[in-house]
């Protein structure tokens, strides 16, 4: 229950008892939290009797000349002295009363009044416990020294229930409620006094520890200086008081939440003759101190409205609360939300934390695949009398793998989410290790089987790797906290923090945690390609030196580096680059990639480049002796693959392959590029085979739309591989197939 509305319960009680006398409760009591007449320090007092029940304690004193009425009540849920000091001072000190000289003493108010003989005097004080109120009324014409006798009783009193109030810590005080004055009704119900009202100013955190409302002091200061709270209230003479509770929030979600818990338990709903007039009005029924109290309440945006009616008929106080709330709802602006907030359950937060994540990670995945463009689809391969080994089902069964991988890493994230979000102790980070191993050891495991053991040979250091890798971790972690603190404030009532964070950037809390989900996939995208480039620099020559098996030569113009085909979801990725927004990688990557499970991949850098690189492991030759170093390669490589080309050094590599006798372990690879250029490629290459044996030897053929060629070193015959869909998975299939192909003929001389 909001504290505003805990406290208005209590000062309701105060009127009701204010000015009773000995004998009015039921059983009467002994007044033990109040002094008896031989503690008050001056002569010739009597005790007159004391009376206590579960609201206050009360006592009258007599005297030849004057009469003394003391009450006591309990701080109890209030836990604010100076209110209930306050709204005393207001009940009992008029505009005919004079203001009583209590000096600097703290908790402290008294007034006086004259009535023709009698001479009335009053003060109320507090300590950390209880509130006190003393009348002193004269008669019989024998002056007191009233003042000094009021403070004299009050440090007696207090002396008795625990001394002075403790001093108060420095807190942040709440903003001015007076503006809220104009939302409080001016006249109150018939019959009820005063005509104005009696209208407060309610702190409700004054005097509360962080600890007690389990925040941090930063948030409890934030919520003491945007939350204002006004009430205004009557009474009558036939035991009825009402009070109208007006409370402004910093955001609506918290008026939303205090209507919604208006009927918690022990309230029970009822019907109101308002509900027709005030949209979504909820109303209540609970037992108050003096008796049941009906509760009705509504919101407008930020703004709450409780009427709250104490007294001994129900019907009365709904008939009462009701007028009540039409005037007020009459008084507040138009619009604004006015529908109650209910709180999540933990299981609806998790479910719709989950579903959230996985929406953004399959988001991301359907934008990097139209980023990619659409792959293109040739035509079946008229290729006259070479042989077609179509491999379009194998790629086909690539991709089906690799959406089954993302499902699980959608899946993963989401976990890893739950974790993070989810309100369950220590077992968050359980459950969020579970995600991320789930994720990762469903990645290694499918790189496994793709590279067929060769990722243990995979060990490299390398420190530019070191520091991209540092900063790809920064990135990704720092993009996993911001979009998934995001994701939760979206999906869960905003959390104070994050108020405050709002209010200090002067948007709204959604609008703030959109704002963080954004910047958490910008670092994540980022972050993922940083980790791409860490991953090149370990894998610039450190793939040959930990790997013990023969290479395999990669040759290709340089310029085909910049060639790219529309990249398919795999475990060529790691799990960290799920949020890559590339949809297209180098050509050459996914070649090396399908190559690396048969050996380390290497290839000629240019002079002039990086030899960072996610294909083949670059290495750098001396210009001078490149052809040489390059011969020398060719005769330790297991197997010789060439993009086919029309570069000058490309067709002196091609005739090397022929005159050294390579060309049983050498694949053709047909690149990307548009059909004329590929045609120029594959006739170069074929004039560059020609001149090396110095005869035709390949018959003509039109490998346009192909993916590889091998070439029969006794025959000529050329064995191509096509695919319905040429993209990532269409070469990776091509290329496990031809490497698998049993190797033709011995050499040509």
């Amino acid at each position: 229950m909001p504290r505003g509305r805990v406290i208005a319960f209590a000062l309701l009680a105060i009127p009701l008892t204010v000015g009773a006398v000995p004998g009015d409760s039921a059983g009467g009591g002994d007044g033990s939290s109040i002094i008896d007449a031989s503690q008050l320090g001056w002569p010739g007092w009597t005790d007159a009797g004391c009376r206590s029940d579960e609201r206050f304690d009360s006592c009258v004193f007599s005297h030849p000349s004057a009469w003394l009425g003391m009450s006591a009540w309990p701080i109890g849920e209030t836990g604010q002295p100076q209110l209930m000091v306050d709204g005393l001072a207001t009940i009992e000190c008029d505009e005919a009363s004079t203001p009583l000289d209590v000096g600097a003493v703290g908790l402290t108010v008294g007034c006086s009044a004259q009535d023709g003989d009698a001479a009335t005097s009053f003060i109320v004080f507090a300590n950390d416990s209880w509130v006190f109120t003393v009348n002193l009324t004269e008669h019989g014409g024998v002056p007191w020294e009233t003042p000094e006798f009021l403070l004299d009783v009050r440090q007696r009193q207090l002396a008795l229930a625990g001394g002075e109030a403790a001093a108060a810590a420095p807190q942040v005080r709440a903003p001015d409620s007076s503006g809220l004055d104009r939302f409080l009704p001016v006249d109150g119900p018939p019959g009820f006094a005063p005509a104005g009202g009696i209208t407060l100013p309610i702190d409700a955190f004054e005097n509360m520890a962080p600890d007690d409302l389990g925040w941090s002091s930063s948030q409890t200061d934030f919520i003491r200086s945007h939350i204002t709270t006004r009430v205004r209230m009557w009474l009558d003479d036939d035991a009825y008081s009402a009070a109208v509770v007006v409370t402004e929030y910093p955001y609506q979600e918290f008026a939303g939440l205090a209507i919604d818990g208006l009927d918690e338990p022990p309230a029970s709903r009822i019907d109101a003759s308002a509900a027709a007039q005030v949209d979504d009005l909820v109303a209540v029924e609970t037992d108050g101190v003096s008796g049941p109290i009906v509760v009705e309440g509504f919101r407008r945006g930020r703004r709450e409205v409780t009427v709250l009616v104490s007294g001994p008929d129900v019907a009365t106080n709904e008939q009462v609360a009701s007028a009540l709330a039409v005037d007020v709802a009459g008084l507040l602006p138009p619009g604004g939300e006015s529908a109650a907030i209910h709180p999540p359950s933990v299981w609806t937060s998790v479910i719709q934390a989950a579903a959230a994540t996985a929406l953004l990670v399959v988001t991301i995945l359907l934008l990097r695949r139209a980023l990619a463009g659409r792959a293109a689809r040739p035509p079946p391969l008229d290729a006259g009398d070479a042989h077609v080994d179509d491999v379009s089902p194998a790629a086909r069964a690539l991709r089906r793998r690799g959406h089954a991988l993302a499902a699980i890493q959608v899946v993963a994230c989401a976990v890893v989410v739950v974790g993070i979000v989810a309100d369950i102790g220590w077992w968050s980070i359980v459950v969020a290790a579970a995600g991320v191993a789930l994720g990762a050891g469903a990645t290694t495991i499918a790189r496994r089987r793709e590279l067929e053991g060769a990722l243990r040979y995979r060990v490299t250091t390398s420190r530019t790797a070191v520091v991209f890798g540092l900063l790809a971790a920064t990135l990704l972690v720092g993009g996993v906290a911001l979009s998934v603190r995001g994701v939760k404030e979206l999906a869960l009532l905003p959390s104070l923090t994050h108020l405050r964070m709002a209010d200090r950037f002067t948007v709204a809390p959604d609008v703030l945690a959109v704002v963080m989900v954004a910047v958490g996939l910008v670092a994540l995208v980022a972050g993922a390609f940083v980790i791409r480039l860490a991953r090149a620099h370990a894998r610039t020559t450190g793939a040959r030196r930990t790997d013990p098996r023969p290479p395999i030569l990669y040759l290709r113009s340089f310029d085909d580096d910049r060639l790219d085909i529309p990249s398919v979801h795999s475990a060529r990725r790691p799990f960290a680059e799920l949020f890559s927004l590339s949809g297209r990688d180098a050509f050459e990557e996914s070649i090396a990639w399908e190559l690396a499970a048969n050996g380390p991949v290497v290839a000629v850098g240019h002079p002039a480049r990086s030899t960072a690189s996610l294909g083949a492991a670059r290495e750098l030759l001396d210009p001078a002796t490149w052809q040489r170093d390059v011969a020398e390669r060719m005769r330790g490589a297991a197997a010789i693959v060439l993009a086919v080309g029309d570069t000058p050094g490309l067709a002196w590599e091609v005739g090397e392959i022929v005159r050294s006798g390579h060309l049983p372990k050498t694949h053709f690879i047909v690149p990307p590029a548009d059909r004329a250029a590929v045609v120029e490629r594959w006739a170069a290459t074929c004039d560059a085979i020609h001149r090396a044996v110095g005869r035709l030897v390949v018959p003509p053929v039109d490998i346009a739309d192909s993916l590889t060629a091998r070439i029969e070193t006794d025959t000529g015959a050329v064995t191509l591989t096509w695919a319905d869909r040429i993209d990532e998975a269409a070469y990776r299939a091509a290329v496990d197939r031809a490497l698998a192909t049993p190797t033709p003929g011995s050499a040509t001389s």
